[in-house]
């Protein structure tokens, strides 16, 4: 954006020869006619020449440049130092020349080294419209295609250390790889620990232990049923049930599979959810709707990122909350919802006691 600047060439010192009625002009300062002598031209108007001067300072600008702001006229050095626009970024005035970002002006190189949003997957700066993840990491919209993780999606960069794509399809950056749980050691101690988190919480796992499997999302697929892929799919909890004695003895067997390299915030929740399928499976009528089942055990993986409380938990918490599906997202709220109501306790307590459990 450019003040509006009035050219030295507009300035004009010229002899007074106004000796004509209708060439008559006026100071624009004292107001009397300009009769003799020297007189200066500028913005329309007539001044005597030693009555034109800095508006600031008030020394006499004669034919040197000029600046106008809001009707009045000032000198190089009053107006730039005292007059014009400040950069919001270093403080200092603008000067003749500048940047208009979201309202503020900015000298154009603090705007661009500094301020300018840019690109986080080539570094360019930004104009226009562009992407956004949810951790505030901007990106052109041309690179929509580029490769992006699942779990965070943020863009493969330098930034995020790159990233992995699996056979299976999915795609996981540096970042989360770094917490990566690959290892069936370290997936069996933090399920107990999550197993334990929840029994502190009163959701008690009646187990000693529960059988699992790290695999990848073919394998998922195929232990679901569908034999597809599906993005969502994370955990699978298995079960199969035998009697004794007429049916007097009831037995259950589980299995849970979990994809392997799950970052370890997504880990913890994916095997919270699955560990409350366990419970509802041993403690609750098993003809419950999926709504009611799916949103317990997202209760369940909310409750353990809670105690967590990192900002990866809290981007998790954010997705569910938002997520338009009816199970996994509405049904969460409406169990959410039910344990404000009647304590956690109670709601555990009514899914023992009902076999259709509604909202």
């Amino acid at each position: 954006m450019l003040p509006k600047i009035l050219a030295t060439v507009l300035l004009a010192l010229l002899l007074a020869s106004a000796t004509m009625a209708d060439q008559q002009k006026v100071c624009a300062s004292c107001r009397k006619p300009i009769t003799s002598g020297q007189y200066i031209e500028a913005d329309g108007r007539y001044w005597h020449a030693n009555h034109f001067v800095c508006a600031y300072c008030g020394r006499p600008i004669g034919t040197d440049r000029y600046f106008t702001h809001d009707g009045r006229q000032y000198d190089s050095a009053c107006y730039v130092n005292e007059i014009s626009a400040r950069c919001a970024y270093c403080g200092q005035p603008v000067g003749a020349s500048w940047v208009t970002f979201e309202g503020r002006p900015y000298h154009k190189d603090c705007y661009t080294n500094s301020v300018a949003l840019r690109c986080s997957f080539c570094g360019d700066v930004i104009s226009g419209k562009y992407l956004q993840d949810q951790w505030g990491n901007t990106y052109h919209e041309y690179h929509r295609n580029e490769p992006r993780c699942q779990y965070c999606g943020r863009l493969f960069t330098a930034a995020t250390n790159g990233g992995e794509r699996f056979s299976d399809g999915r795609s996981e950056c540096g970042l989360c790889l770094e917490t990566a749980v690959r290892d069936k050691s370290e997936a069996e101690k933090i399920m107990r620990e999550v197993k334990a988190t929840l029994a502190s919480l009163g959701i008690v796992i009646d187990r000693k232990n529960v059988p699992l499997k790290l695999v990848d999302a073919a394998q998922l697929a195929a232990h679901n049923g569908t034999g597809r892929s599906n993005r969502e799919l994370e955990g699978l909890t298995q079960w199969e049930k035998r009697s004794w004695l007429y049916g007097l003895v009831d037995k259950y067997d589980f299995d849970i599979y979990i994809l392997h390299s799950l970052p370890r915030t997504h880990y913890y929740a994916t095997v919270a959810h699955e560990l409350m399928h366990v419970w509802l499976t041993l403690n609750a009528p098993l003809d419950q709707n999926s709504a009611v089942v799916e949103g317990t055990c997202n209760y369940a993986a909310y409750l353990v990122l809670m105690r967590l409380g990192d900002e990866e938990s809290d981007q998790i918490i954010r997705q569910m909350t938002g997520s338009n599906d009816p199970d996994y997202g509405e049904g969460f709220r409406q169990v959410k919802a039910q344990v404000e109501l009647r304590t956690l306790a109670g709601w555990l307590d009514y899914l023992r006691r009902n076999a259709q459990a509604s909202w």
